[in-house]
């Protein structure tokens, strides 16, 4: 017997150690046995042992009314975890405590029919996971909706693109159709107008016999030419600002693209009465690695627009000099000049706005922004300065890559 009860104290002993409150009840459901981490698991300073032959529901009104156990509504909180006793099989209780941990108890029923073995842990570490992952959750949800509606906004976006990049296209069609259909109607009768009239000032078939007549085919001659260089320019520069316009870029020597463009305009400047100097040792200039076509075009232009710009009698400079890897150009008129505020509009803006905008005397027109264009497309650089009583000054440059090279510090 004395064995027994030895048996017995280590027993309750190694319960009392257990980390875990063990509480044991018989089945009429009264309190037989509690360890001591039953008061740590509520915190309290009764013995456990005081519980003893109380009632399930009795312990559980006891700590209800200590405000120990926060479950409204009470009652209907009671009536479920005594539900969950009285079904006599294995069940897992939660509850939360008034200073905000969760403990969980797991029923254990004896065989039997004696009693009920609860296990009570504290729990809080686990909900407080479970809280986090589901917060978490709530978030990944929250994302890929979120994804899914800018996956569908940007769907959406992609189809708008398609639509307008197929709308540009067409629109980019029509109006190369438009520029060639221009291009056949008013080149075509322009240059008949001009061959007729030259051949009457020129006199081909003989006397015209009144000297006013020769004087009105010069006049319908130069107006012609004028109206096609206007028109030659709104049509290149067209081309220009299409994505078709593709450089053909060789080494090309600066004197003979500075003779293409200055045969370009040496009637114009006689019939102007225009001075044309070219200042530079073209033939020591290295080559310039260009279109031909498109940098006489921008050359030609500007040595046009400046002869336009400068009254009867002036004179127009071209200055052509090497400098840090490029092959300078300056182009510099006599004329009336254009204002600071037009200058720093051609400077900010594309060639689109600029050629909107600029507006000044005989500058009037698309030469500017149509060389800059051209000499942009290059990789030059592009400058204007002016004075309204001393003309215009457009510096300007064509690149080349061994003077790049040699531009580059070691």
């Amino acid at each position: 017997m004395l064995l027994q009860d030895e048996h017995i104290r280590l027993l309750l002993s190694g319960l009392d150690s257990l980390r875990v409150a063990v509480v044991i009840i018989d089945a009429q459901e009264t309190l037989l046995y509690c360890n001591q981490h039953y008061k740590y698991v509520y915190r309290q300073s009764e013995d456990p042992a005081n519980f003893l032959g109380q009632s399930l529901e009795s312990l559980l009104r006891h700590h209800m009314a200590h405000a120990e156990i926060l479950q409204p509504p009470p009652e209907e909180w009671l009536a479920a975890r005594m539900a969950y006793q009285r079904s006599g099989t294995r069940y897992i209780f939660e509850e939360q405590l008034e200073d905000g941990r969760w403990i969980q108890i797991r029923a254990r029923p004896v065989p039997g029919q004696l009693g009920t073995i609860l296990l009570l842990t504290d729990a809080s570490e686990t909900k407080s996971t479970q809280a986090t992952i589901l917060e978490q959750g709530t978030r990944l949800a929250d994302a890929i909706a979120e994804l899914s509606e800018k996956e569908r906004c940007l769907s959406i976006m992609t189809q708008d693109l398609d639509i307008a990049r197929t709308d540009a296209r067409k629109a980019a069609g029509a109006r190369n159709l438009f520029f060639h259909n221009m291009n056949h109607q008013l080149r075509t009768p322009l240059n008949a107008i001009i061959g007729f009239a030259d051949m009457m000032r020129s006199e081909m078939l003989g006397p015209i016999g009144k000297s006013r007549y020769k004087e009105y085919a010069d006049d319908i001659f130069q107006s012609g030419s004028n109206l096609l260089s206007v028109i030659n320019q709104i049509l290149d520069y067209a081309q220009v600002g299409s994505a078709a316009y593709g450089l053909n870029r060789n080494l090309h020597p600066v004197h003979a693209l500075i003779d293409t463009c200055v045969n370009n305009v040496s009637e114009a400047a006689a019939h102007a009465d225009i001075g044309l100097d070219v200042v530079g040792d073209l033939e020591a200039l290295p080559h310039v690695h260009v279109d031909a076509i498109a940098a006489s075009q921008a050359i030609t232009n500007l040595l046009l627009q400046a002869i336009a710009a400068s009254p009867r009698g002036g004179s127009v400079y071209l200055s052509v000099w090497a400098e840090n890897g490029h092959v300078m150009f300056a182009v510099k008129d006599s004329g009336h000049g254009i204002s600071d505020i037009e200058i720093r509009q051609l400077d900010a803006m594309g060639a689109d706005e600029a050629m909107k905008t600029l507006r000044s005397h005989a500058h009037e027109g698309i030469a500017l922004p149509l060389s800059k264009a051209l000499v942009g497309m290059h990789g030059g650089h592009f400058h204007v300065e002016s004075n309204e009583t001393a003309g215009t000054t457009v510096t300007f440059s064509f690149p080349h890559p061994e003077m790049q090279a040699e531009a580059i510090p070691a």
